[in-house]
């Protein structure tokens, strides 16, 4: 299936020579959300359309059927193999459907925010599908919880798998009602850390908020050192950046988000598949991501 690219901005917005734009500064330029069947796919989708709206983001949807999951139909009696077909063809082709459901939702998301957008279908195992196109990309994102089932249990490879495959930065949680004026990015003095922190400053997103930058993990002497180091990158790409310390050790080892110093619009995991705490975050229903109540970007 082949979808043309749209582009959503008025006529004469897109025939204005590019020196007289107006265009945020911003180094972010190309976003791929994951389309996702369910309430928490159209979360996403609002995310990823409220970010290109505000950044002037090229954003692209990845729409994705994994066909042999959605083939599969579980232990076959004996004599039923032709009821089981049936309903193979059944689901894959209900599969489909909430596909396109899920495509149409964003489609006119964004062409009501009045975006630059693409669709692009492809069928197969979606953690390769993602690994194989988000490195040309400078921000993924995806729903708080992986893929939505028929049932209460999610379905699908979720944000650790994602993570683990080289899908990175993923960008989740509960979009901000509101602008974002504040940002805490929690550092574990890794090097995965720090590119994260590199890759903020140049992407230049929430260029208004304040960005209060924490430390996780052992109390080491170079902690200070290093998160001192972040602000003052941060302050040299024009944030409003401070250092703050480390996060209580109690707190980080049950919930790497459960006792932020700070109440925040968005919360930046720098290093978010480090030490098992995306996983964490998962296995406790108490704590899922999808009832995280700011966005989130994992590093």
């Amino acid at each position: 299936m082949t979808i043309l690219p749209f582009d959503g901005r008025s006529t004469a917005e897109r025939h204005m020579p590019a020196t007289m734009r107006t265009r945020p500064d911003t180094g972010l330029r190309r976003l791929l959300v994951g389309l996702v069947p369910g309430d928490a796919g159209r979360i996403a989708i609002d995310q990823a359309v409220r970010l290109a709206r505000e950044t002037g983001a090229e954003l692209v949807g990845l729409s994705m059927v994994d066909v042999p999951a959605a083939r599969k139909v579980g232990a076959v009696p004996l004599g039923a193999m032709h009821y089981a077909r049936r309903l193979s063809e059944h689901r894959l082709h209900e599969a489909r459907d909430k596909a396109a459901d899920i495509v149409s939702a964003f489609e006119v998301a964004a062409a009501a925010a009045g975006v630059r957008y693409e669709v692009r279908h492809e069928e197969g195992d979606p953690r390769m599908l993602l690994a194989d196109t988000s490195g040309a990309f400078d921000l993924v994102a995806m729903p708080a919880y992986g893929w939505e089932s028929d049932g209460a249990e999610p379905n699908g490879p979720g944000l650790d798998q994602l993570l683990a495959a080289g899908v990175r930065p993923l960008l989740t949680g509960t979009p901000a009602r509101r602008e974002v004026r504040h940002v805490v990015l929690v550092h574990d003095l890794s090097q995965r850390a720090g590119q994260t922190v590199r890759w903020f400053g140049q992407t230049r997103l929430w260029p208004n908020a304040t960005i209060h930058v924490v430390g996780v993990g052992e109390a080491k002497p170079a902690m200070d050192a290093t998160l001192a180091e972040a602000a003052a990158y941060l302050g040299a790409h024009g944030y409003a950046a401070e250092a703050i310390g480390p996060m209580p050790q109690s707190s980080v080892a049950a919930d790497p988000l459960a006792d932020l110093p700070f109440r925040c619009d968005v919360a930046i995991i720098a290093n978010a598949g480090s030490g098992g705490r995306l996983q964490r975050l998962q296995a406790d229903p108490a704590r899922r991501l999808r009832d995280v109540r700011c966005a989130l970007v994992l590093g």
